[in-house]
């Protein structure tokens, strides 16, 4: 990502863009690393993290009625937020459409923390990776 140089250097110029830094939620230990990840450039660049979820609900269904109880699901979410050490607002999205969803969130300028494991097989968070860089979004992967 390239961020101009100005007097203040980075710090300077991501206060003065507002950098969103988004983790989206793949699995538990996986969204735990970008987590981890994030702290370090949330602490540099003087910003806050956003951790986003998507509960995917088959069509047939209204989408105020998920399968999977909400109640459940922002309590995960808010388990793995409650050990980090910086500011996180979570977003827990109902659709019907995964890049739908996260391109009604996601800003142009946001910088997208997606954690994978190293494995020859294509891992959902690899995925979503490149179809956010298709997209448009800059994308950061951190090994886990």
């Amino acid at each position: 990502m390239f961020v101009p140089r100005r007097r203040g250097g980075v710090e300077e110029a991501a206060a003065s863009r507002r950098l969103s830094i988004v983790i989206p939620y793949t699995t538990p230990e996986l969204t735990k690393a970008a987590l981890d990840a994030a702290g370090v450039l949330c602490r540099k660049l003087s910003t806050r993290a956003t951790l986003v979820a998507v509960d995917i609900v088959p069509f047939p269904c209204p989408l105020h009625q998920t399968l999977v109880d909400p109640k459940h699901l922002e309590r995960q979410l808010l388990e793995l937020v409650r050990g980090t050490t910086i500011p996180v607002r979570v977003i827990l999205l109902h659709a019907r459409d995964l890049d739908v969803a996260y391109r009604r969130v996601l800003k142009p300028d946001s910088l997208i923390l997606i954690a994978t494991r190293h494995n020859w097989w294509r891992r959902p968070g690899k995925k979503l990776a490149r179809r956010l860089i298709r997209a448009g979004y800059n994308v950061v992967i951190v090994s886990a």
